[in-house]
């Protein structure tokens, strides 16, 4: 352990790492210690190699046209500065390189950015902002280095941006490194933003995609980019219609030579139509082979075909959750699923697989205040009679013979709690949530019977500004 050419004893890098790795990992509210990091990094070259790659993992820039922003790297900064002083100090800081390079010495910090999440309210007349935004994101990638994450909010239109950051965002995607893409709030994204890319994560929300297709992107940096889809593993979207599609996939149905879809080798979708949505057969028909999990969320104003909820196509299906975010103003609570914008119950057209082994279902409810339901009435439709018990419906959904391959089912009811004066009809909240557990349990008594092979697990989560406890 000790050196006879060092006069102290010295411990193996691999330990110290360890030792750094640790104090990241000890983190308060999932907030990272960048203070006591930064200090560690003044202790020696052994220990700041490492805690810098914490420090600077996650970069956060934040630009509005209220001119105030902030930046972290998991840390909030404290004082406020003007969007294009902040930029020229960020630019600085992560384009900075070393006048003389030595071995063990210290190096540029791009390298270890791994993660970048940009967002922004700025519009042409933000010029400087976009070109040193620009230069940020041409620093953080190349064939030796890159992100693998990169999340990027722009409250506008795609052609709002500056021509050189648009090609910067573009160069980005074609990197081998990236992993990992979200876009939110963007409208009219380019047909052929996907197409060489490597990506296998994508998230849209409140995103538009061009009709037309447009010219392929030639990137100087990646000149030999394929002409070909990622074969994306992981799409969560909110549109599930054909202007989606037009990202994933070629109008050209001969062209055999390329890649045609991104979703040949999908694995897990997650959707959460806000609007309405249209032809999501057409969807599922790209990843009916390959998709293993599914997860379909809705609330109140989501309005989707009945054929949604027809996955018997889907070949490989093992896991699937469907959950409800109950937010209208409605004095009432029902689990029964119910897509009122089309007028029908999930419970009546859901089919599954035989594939299928995992069923989850959360129903995400606001209950308490002016225009929500009160506690009791969720506490009254356990005892509902027989021929309008709803509870009794879903017990009928689960012991039908469609599910017969099903082995698992979880079901979970999160309670977001708005008041202020307790919780009306229980003295004990905490009892009273807890027991809604066995309330379930009773009124699914298909999972009771000896001959079922399927378990069943009750979670309830309650959740408000003063009171937040999982039973």
């Amino acid at each position: 352990m000790s050196s006879e050419s060092c006069k102290y004893p010295q411990f193996p890098q691999e330990i110290l790492d360890c030792f750094i790795d640790c104090l990241a990992a000890r983190n308060s509210n999932n907030r990272l210690d960048v203070a006591t990091l930064c200090t560690c990094t003044l202790v020696s070259r052994a220990f700041a190699h490492r805690a810098r790659g914490h420090i600077f993992r996650d970069v956060c820039i934040t630009a509005d046209s209220d001119d105030g922003q902030e930046a972290d790297s998991e840390s909030e900064s404290e004082e406020s500065m003007g969007n294009e002083d902040y930029m020229i100090l960020l630019h600085e800081l992560i384009t900075w390189k070393p006048r003389h390079s030595s071995p063990g010495g210290l190096t540029a910090i791009y390298p270890y950015i791994k993660s970048l999440r940009c967002c922004c309210e700025l519009g042409p007349e933000d010029g400087r902002w976009e070109d040193l935004m620009s230069t940020i994101l041409h620093a953080i990638h190349g064939p030796e280095h890159g992100i693998t994450k990169f999340v990027f909010n722009f409250s506008g239109r795609w052609d709002r941006l500056a021509l050189g950051l648009r090609c910067a965002i573009r160069d980005l995607l074609l990197s081998p490194h990236l992993v990992k893409f979200r876009a939110t709030d963007i409208e009219g994204l380019p047909r052929t933003l996907l197409i060489g890319s490597r990506i296998k994560q994508l998230a849209l929300e409140k995103c538009s995609v061009e009709a037309s297709e447009g010219a392929l992107y030639y990137s100087s940096r990646y000149p030999y980019a394929t002409a070909s889809y990622p074969l994306l593993e992981m799409v969560d979207i909110d549109n599930v219609g054909i202007m989606y599609r037009r990202l994933f996939e070629r109008e050209d149905k001969n062209d055999s030579e390329n890649s045609q879809s991104a979703l040949s080798a999908l694995q897990t979708l997650r959707m959460y139509p806000r609007r309405k949505a249209k032809k999501t057969t057409t969807l599922y028909e790209c990843m009916k082979s390959t998709v293993q999990y599914i997860d379909i969320q809705f609330d109140d104003r989501t309005s989707v075909p009945a054929s949604t909820f027809d996955l018997r196509a889907m070949e490989d299906l093992n896991r699937l959750r469907i959950q409800h975010h109950r937010f209208e103003r409605s004095m009432s609570f029902s689990p029964a699923l119910q897509i009122e914008k089309s007028g029908y119950s999930i419970l009546d057209v859901l089919r599954v697989p035989t594939s299928l082994r995992t069923f989850s279902l959360k129903y995400a409810v606001n209950i308490g205040g002016e225009h929500h339901p009160p506690v009791i009435a969720v506490h009254e439709t356990f005892f509902a009679p027989p021929e309008v018990n709803e509870w009794t419906r879903l017990n009928e959904f689960f012991s039908s013979p469609g599910f017969a391959a099903v082995t698992r089912v979880f079901i979970t009811l999160s309670f977001w709690v708005d008041w202020n004066e307790g919780v009306p009809g229980a003295q004990n909240p905490k009892g009273f949530f807890s027991d809604i557990k066995t309330f379930v349990r009773h009124c699914l008594p298909y999972f009771s019977k000896p001959t079922t092979t399927c378990v069943l697990s009750v979670f309830v989560t309650v959740k408000k500004d003063d009171y937040n406890d999982d039973f």
